[in-house]
């Protein structure tokens, strides 16, 4: 696992069997009719990173996973609170976002 500035650039080549994201949109609960000033997101979308954030507010038993190494039990924790609060994921980015 690795944050995909942190993965070399020939990673996919090296290891046909990875498929490196650069990141996701996560779909809000409810189709909010909202959108995030100066950022290219449909209505009712948000960054994985932002989803994060948000889930890690609503879940108070919850300490932030970005202190320290990432750890797999961290991302599967935050996930399954996320799903939770129904936040889903809409779409995987392969390439940058703008």
């Amino acid at each position: 696992m690795a944050v995909p500035p942190d993965a070399p650039a020939d990673l996919e080549q090296r290891f046909p069997e990875t498929r490196l994201l650069m990141g996701g949109l996560i779909a809000v609960p409810n189709a909010p009719d909202f959108r995030v000033p100066g950022l290219p997101l449909e209505r009712g979308e948000i960054y994985a990173c932002m989803a994060e954030t948000l889930t890690l507010g609503l879940t108070a038993s919850l300490r932030p996973a970005r202190l320290g190494a990432l750890e797999a039990s961290s991302v599967r924790t935050i996930a399954h609170a996320a799903r939770k609060a129904g936040l889903v994921l809409a779409a995987t980015k392969r390439g940058r976002s703008f």
